[in-house]
């Protein structure tokens, strides 16, 4: 093999890996512009329009994800109610307590 033959295949080999570098990069943009119209709520997109397994799973991660963080927010407010609850309950009983400690005054 000559050394510019081998040469061409030096610049095709170099190439091959730009471009394998370049559609990476491209795939990965395509999916994070995807995800952040999705959770903006810029576009919506129904599981039946979906044709292709990366946007399948870009709306399947995304989905799931709003879904994580609006499940977190009603256990927050749970957490919060539960609390609330138990500080009435916690007060309704200290006064209850108060009242049997009070002397009884006479009844004139």
């Amino acid at each position: 093999m000559s050394s510019s033959e081998r040469y061409i295949i030096g610049i095709a080999v170099a190439l091959g890996i730009a471009a394998l570098w370049n559609s990476f990069r491209l795939h990965h943009g395509y999916v994070q512009a995807l995800a952040d119209s999705l959770r903006s709520g810029a576009i919506a997109i129904e599981d039946s329009d979906v044709v292709d397994a990366t946007t399948k799973r870009t709306l399947s991660d995304t989905t799931h994800a709003l879904n994580r963080e609006q499940l977190l927010l009603e256990i927050q407010a749970y957490r919060m109610q539960q609390q609330n609850q138990s500080l009435q309950t916690q007060l309704k009983q200290d006064d209850r307590e108060r009242n049997l400690d009070r002397p009884k005054e006479p009844d004139h």
